[in-house]
């Protein structure tokens, strides 16, 4: 249920020929359900990366050094939702994701945008960044205005 990142990306030389994917480079906790959605976005990398040259020299460390820019986001999201079971106290930054996060997640059940822009960013298909609109989060504050208002 933890989440691991071997940073093969940053070593200097790399083995020719040789390229580590999947589960072997970062494991996420299978709770988000993203590992898989990674893999297949590790495997269009690699294609891409393929079908692009002639030669296979240098062609592994470049997908290394470009799957650790793939990695970022997800390693980002999951590590960070698993923040909230840190018993050390939040940061102030934390703190505020928490509560934007809170009262977005009670919007979910009507309000049909915010539960389309989540589950697409949840589900890897568009970035956090639409959860942080203008749009939504005067979305977000109406939503906390309303919940102190009772």
């Amino acid at each position: 249920m933890a989440n691991r990142w071997i940073c093969y990306h940053r070593l200097r030389r790399w083995p020719q020929r040789l390229v580590a994917v999947g589960d072997a480079v970062c494991v996420l906790n299978p709770v988000y359900g993203q590992g898989l959605t990674v893999a297949v976005q590790e495997a269009q990398l690699l294609d891409e990366l393929l079908d692009g040259t002639r030669t296979l020299t240098g062609l592994a460390q470049r997908f290394q050094r470009r799957l650790g820019d793939l990695i970022r986001l997800p390693w980002s999201m999951a590590t960070s939702s698993d923040l909230s079971w840190d018993p050390a106290p939040p940061s102030r930054s934390a703190r505020l994701i928490r509560w934007y996060l809170h009262h977005l997640l009670d919007l979910i059940p009507t309000d049909p945008e915010v539960a389309t822009r989540f589950l697409r960013a949840q589900n890897m298909i568009s970035t956090p960044t639409t959860l942080v609109t203008p749009r939504m989060i005067a979305k977000v504050l109406r939503q906390s205005y309303a919940a102190h208002a009772h």
